[in-house]
């Protein structure tokens, strides 16, 4: 063998060698799966059964909070602003809109907000308004998006959950 075929030759053992590796990674969550059922026997199985079933109490934030963050002002001069959800000190996104300040609970009354709600906000631009507020259900933080328009039909706020 001369210099260019071995290394040809080393080069298509390493592709194989991927391709091999690379096939067997992708099935390995079911492979060691069924192996370990294969070699765990019953009573092992049946244990891991026992455990799925078991719930886990579900503790409740401490701490809940919505809030907006400014971008940018478009070249209408609108502002945009992030709505960011944070749950013990955990920051997420839930949308971008217009206009966002604190909705003081005092004022939740006049949002159709619950008292029982942890935080609210949003705000009005140019004849509509986007709201949100948090909320638990069972221990979990729920986000509820509101809208009016001046120009809608109908009364309220038209509140639909957006995350759990």
């Amino acid at each position: 063998m001369t210099t260019s075929s071995t290394t040809k030759g080393m080069i298509a053992c390493s592709l194989l060698f991927l391709t091999v590796a690379c096939s067997s990674e992708t099935k390995t969550g079911e492979t060691t799966e069924t192996k370990m059922e294969e070699t765990t026997g019953t009573n092992e199985t049946t244990a891991s059964s026992e455990e799925t079933t078991i719930e886990e109490e579900v503790i409740a934030p401490k701490s809940v909070k919505l809030s907006g963050k400014f971008l940018n002002e478009d070249e209408f001069g609108g502002s945009h602003y992030q709505v960011i959800l944070t749950v013990d000190g955990k920051k997420e996104i839930i949308d971008t809109v217009m206009a966002c300040d604190k909705i003081p609970a005092s004022n939740f009354s006049q949002y159709e907000i619950p008292k029982t709600a942890l935080s609210a906000c949003g705000g009005w631009w140019a004849g509509a308004g986007d709201y949100f507020y948090a909320d638990l259900k069972d221990n979990k933080v729920v986000v509820y998006q509101g809208w009016q328009d001046e120009e809608q039909k109908d009364k309220g706020y038209h509140w639909e959950v957006v995350k759990r």
